[in-house]
Formats: C-alpha cells, sequence, structure tokens
C-alpha cells in the first residue's frame, strides 16, 4: 500500500488469516475495507437443488474493488441447504 498498489483479498468469512503478519497491520490501515457476499446469491447450490449461503469476506483498500459484492448479500428469503460430507467438499471449489 506504501507503494501506491491495490489489493483485493477473497476468504471465507471468520477466517483466521488476520492474525497472521502481515495482516493484522495491513487490515488496520485506514484505506482497508471488507465486505460480505452470499454464495447462494450467485447460483451456488447443494447437490438437492438448496441454495449455499456460504458467506465470503473480500477485503481491500479501495471500496470501489469490493463494492460490487454488496449486491450478493443474501436477504434470507430462501431456504438455505445445509450439505455435509462428499456434498461440501465440492462446494470447497
Amino acid at each position: 500500500m506504501h507503494l501506491g498498489r491495490y489489493f483485493l483479498r477473497e476468504q471465507p468469512e471468520g477466517t483466521w488469516i488476520d492474525h497472521i503478519e502481515p495482516w493484522p497491520k495491513v487490515v488496520c490501515h485506514e484505506s482497508v475495507v471488507s465486505q460480505i457476499m452470499d454464495q447462494c446469491m450467485t447460483g451456488l447450490q447443494d447437490d438437492w437443488g438448496y441454495p449455499v449461503r456460504k458467506p465470503t469476506e473480500w477485503t481491500a483498500n479501495n471500496d470501489a474493488l469490493v463494492a460490487p459484492m454488496r449486491r450478493y448479500l443474501c436477504a434470507g428469503n430462501h431456504v438455505h441447504g445445509h450439505p455435509t460430507s462428499k456434498s461440501l467438499e465440492k462446494l470447497k471449489q
């Protein structure tokens, strides 16, 4: 950031990466913003066709980089699937 460059990071919500250097210093910078998106709003489904929420956090040092993700917040107007085992493994891709 001190060189005037931008970054965009995607991680599952609740990630522990913010506790590993250099991320504690990075996320404290005044320019850094985060946005949660729910992958059910992008069409992610389980093996039975139910939307899977899978919240994902986007972090960047410019709001314009995370702003497009705001439209992917789940309003909760559908039933979410809760995949397990092999079905859950498929969704990690």
